[in-house]
């Protein structure tokens, strides 16, 4: 359908309205305010990094995001690959989180080659499995840290999804670090991480 036929402005506009929504969600917002750097906490984040996934369980109004956006420009000044998502109610679908993370991993310069226009397309036709697969993969292949934050995961969170991160958890490639900020504590499997020296809360 061209823009010169019915619906096709409209069509057109709303994927431009999706491409814009989805551009905010993969920088930390704006604060209007100065922000205190933290130094104490940003360290303990560092400390973190030694095992696959840093947790950040707080109430509204803590500053969880703050806190992530300062040590997400600290990483990026030393070299990191930090990906940063914001979650919403949509991406409680396993694809469309998914999607999500691989571009958000891509605009922080990690190279997927072909499955970053896949994951624009949103996945269409792959199981979240095979799809979760490819981006491991593409992970793995970068010669540098990487890190992905997953801002506000309470609004995503479901059973489809706490799976699906365990899944990242347990397969992830050398190098990759997930954080997971939250209001309330993501039902993965914590504990057994801790155990295993991969988790930091």
């Amino acid at each position: 359908m061209s823009a010169d036929e019915p619906g096709g402005s409209f069509e057109l506009a709303s994927a431009a309205l999706s491409e814009s929504l989805l551009q905010t969600k993969l920088v930390p917002p704006q604060s209007p305010v100065a922000e205190i750097e933290r130094g104490a906490l940003l360290e303990r984040l560092d400390r973190g990094r030694a095992g696959g996934l840093t947790l950040v369980v707080a109430a509204a109004g803590y500053g969880k995001t703050t806190l992530l956006a300062q040590w997400r420009h600290r990483l990026a000044q030393g070299g990191a690959l930090v990906g940063w998502l914001t979650l919403d109610e949509n991406d409680a679908d396993p694809l469309q989180l998914l999607s999500g993370v691989a571009l958000a991993l891509a605009r922080a310069g990690v190279d997927l080659g072909p499955l970053e226009s896949a994951a624009a397309k949103g996945f269409a036709d792959v199981q979240p499995r095979a799809a979760l697969a490819a981006l491991v993969g593409g992970i793995a292949r970068q010669g540098r840290p990487v890190v992905l934050i997953l801002d506000d995961y309470h609004r995503a969170q479901s059973p489809p999804i706490d799976r699906l991160v365990d899944l990242l958890i347990a397969h992830r490639p050398p190098g990759l670090h997930v954080v997971l900020s939250s209001r309330v504590r993501p039902d993965i499997a914590i504990s057994s991480l801790r155990a295993q020296g991969q988790a930091h809360e």
